[in-house]
């Protein structure tokens, strides 16, 4: 059972006068009796029950203007709204010049407006007021994000930018002045021997250009055929669902107010907030529920077989030529003084493979970079103890640009 307001509105309190016993409403602040003025020891009485709500905006008005303060003068009530004492006609300059120029807040704590009440009349009259000027601008408070989250965009940032410099310094290259210090050159030659061949085997495993072919049909293994039920048997099943095992549920219902009581905040200035305070009740509903039972039915289920049925293919002879290496040459030098192998081929029924490895080594006194050029044109630039200008980077690579005068 939870509490909740259902409504605020404000009412008038009573105070009675010390001098002739008159009660007066909260609204005056002298006795509308014997006309005196009322003073601090004079306090409002709790609003009744029965007493009657305030709609008046003119009244509204006094009860928002927060707590009554005391004239330092006659001692008489008067209202936050008003800068001169009705009875005295004192004014609040006139209480500052009286206490003295130095005098700290508690000196005249009596005769202004305390901390608290300002604000709480400030937020009555923004909300209140009813006279169009209530609708101050909002103060927007600027959210500063948390510690955590600006490391993690700051560690993503420093990331990025250590990956980004990193594949600056690996691959933008540069250009550096060299020696050719050191040059290698290796050709391997492969003789290979045309050579007739005979085999036999299935037709979709024989190789191609084959002749003299003899082929006849075979069993090549078996294959799924035929599918059948296999495996039968009786599968019991859920079926038929209806309801079973009914009973009665209660449950709350109907919320409704109750137990409503006022609960009301003496202004201090002759009158009360107060709200109507009420419990959430429930009636009591009941409703009808049921589990969902099931019968047992069964159904015949089997398993998918299958025969092996034979699988026919073409087994064939044939012959066929290969090319196997049957001799080979290399050779290799550190200068540009290319020559080949003499290793050669002769007729239709040989030919010869040939392979060419170039390296060049260039020096800078400290560091050393290796080109592999790719024929013995480009190989021939390269004579030992030339001069040249080369591009690399740091990741090995070497672009020769030209050789230096």
């Amino acid at each position: 059972m939870g509490q909740r307001v259902r409504r605020r509105y404000v009412k008038e309190n009573t105070w009675r006068c010390s001098s002739c016993h008159h009660e007066n409403l909260g609204r005056h602040t002298d006795c509308q009796n014997c006309h005196s003025p009322k003073e601090t020891e004079e306090t409002y009485n709790p609003v009744k029950p029965s007493s009657a709500e305030i709609t008046s905006p003119e009244l509204l008005k006094l009860a928002r203007a927060g707590a009554n303060r005391t004239c330092l003068y006659c001692g008489a009530d008067i209202r936050k709204l008003n800068d001169i004492c009705t009875n005295c006609a004192a004014t609040r300059h006139e209480h500052r010049e009286e206490i003295g120029a130095d005098a700290t807040e508690s000196d005249f704590r009596n005769s202004t407006v305390s901390a608290p009440d300002l604000t709480e009349s400030i937020g009555s009259n923004r909300r209140n007021d009813g006279d169009g000027n209530d609708s101050l601008p909002p103060i927007h408070r600027f959210n500063w994000p948390n510690l955590r989250t600006v490391l993690i965009v700051l560690g993503g940032l420093v990331t990025m930018g250590g990956l980004i410099w990193l594949c600056v310094w690996l691959f933008v290259p540069y250009e550096v002045d060299v020696t050719v210090t050191t040059v290698h050159w290796q050709i391997d030659r492969a003789l290979r021997q045309k050579t007739l061949r005979h085999d036999s085997g299935w037709r979709s495993d024989m190789p191609a250009a084959t002749f003299n072919e003899s082929c006849e049909t075979r069993q090549n293994g078996t294959e799924n055929c035929n599918p059948h039920d296999c495996n039968c048997h009786e599968v019991n099943y859920d079926c038929d669902p209806h309801d079973c095992n009914c009973h009665e549920v209660n449950y709350d219902c109907d919320p409704h107010d109750c137990n409503c009581h006022e609960v009301c905040h003496d202004n201090s200035n002759g009158f009360s907030d107060c709200s109507e305070v009420c419990d959430t009740c429930y009636n009591t509903c009941s409703r009808r529920e049921c589990d969902t039972c099931y019968n047992t039915c069964s159904r015949r289920e089997c398993d998918t077989c299958y025969d092996q049925c034979p699988v026919y293919e073409e087994w064939c002879s044939y012959n066929f030529y290969e090319w196997p290496v049957v001799d080979q040459a290399s050779t290799s030098g550190s200068d540009l003084n290319v020559s080949p192998p003499t290793l050669t081929a002769h007729g239709l029924d040989q030919r010869l493979d040939q392979s060419e490895r170039y390296e060049v080594n260039f020096d800078d006194g400290s560091n050393t970079w290796t080109h592999r050029p790719e024929n013995l044109s480009d190989f021939s630039r390269f004579p030992p103890t030339t001069r040249w200008r080369i591009k690399t980077n740091r990741t090995g690579r070497v672009w020769p640009l030209h050789p230096l005068n």
